[in-house]
């Protein structure tokens, strides 16, 4: 028969602690230990710390949704006031039959909101919920003092959850009337037609509620979650009799011991069946404890600084990128501008040389300028090469320059003074040619 065992524990005193234990007697015999109890037993003053995601955004629960963004602006009534209760169950009755007030097993220490999609799907969450994790979740921490739910959370009998809150409105996801003020004729579960009529399962739109702004009244141990997602996610088990006894001389920060190594061992005297705190290399030493924990804070403190002069680092060349982006809009305007009156220039040459070469009447200046400032730069400049060649070669049908050529029409006069009509030459017919080619 085996003699009593004692448990050896190392560092901290907070584990998530296996549902068996191995433990090997000296005569060889194996047998299961049930830790969890037995760990508990040697505790004065257990507290077991959960943390569950105990109840996501965006997602299809009891044919409603919660949208991420009331839920997230939520997350604040968890501790708001008061810690909120961890109870055994949900509140009966609804005041309408006398049921007794369930247990509470702990409070809610703290809440945060955590993201799974962001941007525009997740502020959208709600108009298309889905039946997997949603948009987000708020990830709820526990403190449970009751000894019996501890070691039911140790060893799995309870590990699912449920929330139980407040809202200020309920939304039909049909017509979007507020059940609180009006109930509609739709009901959540069933599938109706754009025109809100009934349908076919997939041939039509689902009916569920949406949730407004909500405050959070508790958090409830459930054996069936409507929310299958809201399972623990991780415990740690302190003794806080412990640390109150060995640390209430000093108001310094009171380190937490985590238990890092479980062993059973035989021992003659029953009287050391204890929960021991004890070292690798005897009985914990406080102030090896103490320096180690100066060590891990000083190493903090270092962490802390370089990572906020790295933070500075970034600040700047942020400021730095910000104003070169700028710059660089800047000169993009300005190119844009350079380009823009370049065009103007180069129209404004084009036209001139019409009118100079006769192409066009004066009349129909502003239509040609309108026709040119149409098309892209570089073809513009194709066409005033064009144009000033053929200009400077062209020649009356005498082969002699033109001295006149630079003059309007209304320069171009006889002795008598009268206007001079003349025959459009072969240079003239060419380039009339060519810009009729080019429109």
């Amino acid at each position: 028969m085996a003699k009593a065992q004692r448990i050896y524990l190392c560092d901290r005193l907070a584990l998530d602690l296996p549902e068996k234990t191995e433990y090997r007697a000296i005569d060889g015999t194996i047998t299961q230990v049930d830790t969890p109890s037995m760990v508990l037993s040697g505790m004065k003053k257990p507290k077991l710390r959960i943390t569950v995601p105990a109840s996501h955004s965006g997602r299809l629960t009891n044919r409603r949704v919660y949208p991420g963004v009331k839920m997230k602006d939520s997350t604040n009534t968890w501790t708001d006031g008061y810690p909120r209760p961890f109870l055994s169950r949900h509140p009966g009755g609804m005041g309408i039959v006398d049921t007794p007030e369930p247990n509470v097993l702990g409070r809610i220490v703290n809440a945060e909101y955590k993201h799974i999609t962001h941007d525009e799907e997740w502020l959208n969450d709600f108009t298309n919920p889905t039946a997997d994790s949603g948009s987000g979740y708020v990830e709820v921490t526990a403190e449970i003092t009751d000894r019996d739910a501890i070691e039911k959370f140790l060893d799995g009998r309870m590990s699912t959850v449920s929330v139980g809150f407040f809202t200020d409105s309920l939304t039909c996801s049909i017509c979007t009337k507020d059940m609180k003020v009006e109930i509609c004729d739709h009901r959540p579960g069933k599938v109706y037609t754009a025109e809100g009529k009934d349908a076919e399962e997939g041939e039509g739109k689902l009916c569920f509620l949406v949730t407004g702004n909500m405050e959070y009244d508790h958090l409830a141990d459930v054996n069936t979650p409507a929310d299958k997602f809201a399972v623990i996610s991780s415990t740690q088990l302190i003794d806080s009799a412990i640390i109150e006894d060995r640390f209430t001389e000093e108001s310094k920060s009171i380190p937490k011991f985590k238990l890092n190594k479980l062993v059973l061992i035989d021992e003659e005297d029953p009287s050391n069946n204890s929960l021991l705190l004890e070292s690798s290399g005897g009985k914990a030493n406080m102030a090896d404890e103490n320096k180690k924990l100066k060590a891990l804070e000083d190493e903090k403190a270092t962490l802390e600084d370089s990572l906020a002069k790295k933070e500075d680092a970034l600040k700047a060349v942020s400021a730095d990128l910000d104003e070169a982006k700028k710059t660089i809009e800047g000169l993009n305007k300005a190119v844009e501008k350079a380009l823009e009156d370049n065009k103007s220039q180069v129209v404004s040459r084009i036209v001139d040389l019409h009118v100079r070469s006769e192409l066009i009447e004066k009349d129909d200046v502003e239509k040609t300028k309108e026709k040119y400032a149409a098309r892209g730069l570089d073809s513009l400049r194709d066409s005033l090469a064009d144009l000033e060649e053929l200009v400077k070669n062209m020649k009356p049908a005498g082969g002699h320059v033109d001295r006149d050529a630079h003059l309007s029409d209304s320069a171009k006069k006889d002795e008598d003074g009268n206007d001079i009509v003349e025959e459009e030459v072969p240079a003239q017919k060419s380039l009339s040619s060519l810009f009729k080619s080019k429109k």
